[in-house]
């Protein structure tokens, strides 16, 4: 990633491992040579849960540059999760 991105992997690092998500961002670990789950999509009865081990919270309210790819995360975050895109 570019160093916009810098700001939503800053410190912990984490990824999860998991079975059945739709996986969207990933993570690899060297060492046991693994791949994580940092953004993914969960189905669960009729829709979907939108799971993500960024760092975007604490980006939200911040006024640097690359604060505005946390904002941006999360716009397309909730755009996905209602559905809007597309029914224009």
């Amino acid at each position: 990633m570019d160093w916009p991105y810098q700001s939503v992997i800053s410190g912990n690092r984490s990824g999860l491992r998991l079975e059945g998500e739709e996986l969207v961002v990933g993570c690899y670990q060297t060492a046991p040579m693994t791949l994580g789950t940092t953004v993914g999509i969960i189905p669960c009865g009729k829709g979907r849960i939108i799971l993500s081990t960024l760092s975007i919270r604490p980006n939200l309210n911040r006024n640097d540059g690359p604060s505005q790819v946390a904002r941006k995360l999360m716009c397309n975050f909730l755009e996905y999760a209602s559905g809007a895109k597309g029914k224009n």
